[in-house]
């Protein structure tokens, strides 16, 4: 039980320590999670409509959408291996962020 009580109040310190970090950015961020395979992104509410692009490393465009919700989650379980730049456009603006496969 002890066990039980350390990991839920370890979990609710990250995520707490998530959430905060979150609400003081300006801009869409990224959450570091467990699966190796999958990106989060969370987006402040001034940010949705804006479009992610993700692009491989050679420059093409892998695909394109817009974010309608505050948390979107990219799957790359069934992607080649490779660097992966994901840009969120909107407007003038430009945040890009590297995702490498192995």
């Amino acid at each position: 039980m002890k066990s039980l009580t350390r990991i839920i109040l370890v979990l609710m310190v990250i995520l707490g320590a998530l959430l905060a970090k979150s609400a003081l950015a300006g801009n869409v961020s990224e959450i570091k999670i467990t699966h190796n395979h999958l990106f989060v992104l969370k987006a402040n509410k001034q940010d949705l409509g804006a479009t992610v692009e993700i692009y491989y490393s050679n420059g093409d465009l892998i695909t394109s959408q817009k974010i309608n919700k505050r948390r979107m989650i990219i799957d790359f379980r069934d992607t080649r291996a490779g660097e992966y730049t994901i840009r969120i456009v909107r407007g003038n603006k430009k945040q890009e962020f590297q995702y490498f496969k192995k």
